[in-house]
């Protein structure tokens, strides 16, 4: 067989088929095939270098030629899709930022109400201690006027009574 050479440009290795390589083993040499590398490069199958083949040299000049503009139109591809991925990365991260000072924003306002509320809660706590205080006065009058008019009809009946004696005694 005879070995055929392909030098990938892109990758700068090179493949052989079916290399020989020669081992020497307790003196004795043997000789086996290596295993070769997986394809990965963009040559079709059938293509096997610049080497001539039965159609002529012009065959293989286009083939050549037509694997290449094939290879020019998929790195054409290649480049719009990463120009447009590198377009939704920067508008990804605009928008990133500007959902960052949105919620600094947010954050700041939030400790604004949350300050609001607490002195707002204050206030109401005071007011009602301010009730209580304003509630336990009103008591202490009310119980002040009802012990005044208790008095106050107390004195009353005690002068009626003081009038039925005087009345009494006159009229005997």
């Amino acid at each position: 067989m005879e070995a055929q050479s392909v030098h990938d440009s892109k990758f700068n290795f090179f493949t052989e088929d079916e290399p020989k390589v020669v081992e020497k083993t307790k003196g004795k040499s043997k000789v086996r095939g290596r295993r070769t590398l997986a394809d990965i490069s963009n040559i079709p199958q059938g293509f096997t270098g610049l080497k001539g083949h039965k159609s002529g040299p012009s065959s293989d000049a286009l083939s050549f030629r037509k694997h290449i503009d094939q290879l020019q139109k998929e790195n054409a591809e290649l480049m719009k899709r990463l120009a447009e991925k590198n377009k939704v990365i920067e508008l990804s991260g605009t928008e990133m930022q500007k959902l960052r000072v949105t919620l600094e924003k947010v954050k700041e306002q939030n400790l604004q109400l949350a300050q609001s509320n607490n002195q707002m809660l204050e206030e109401v706590r005071s007011h009602k201690e301010r009730q209580k205080a304003l509630n336990h006065e009103l008591g202490c009058k009310n119980g002040l006027i009802v012990a005044k008019n208790l008095e106050l009809e107390g004195k009353d009946i005690a002068r009626m009574c003081q009038a039925d004696d005087i009345g009494v005694g006159l009229q005997q």
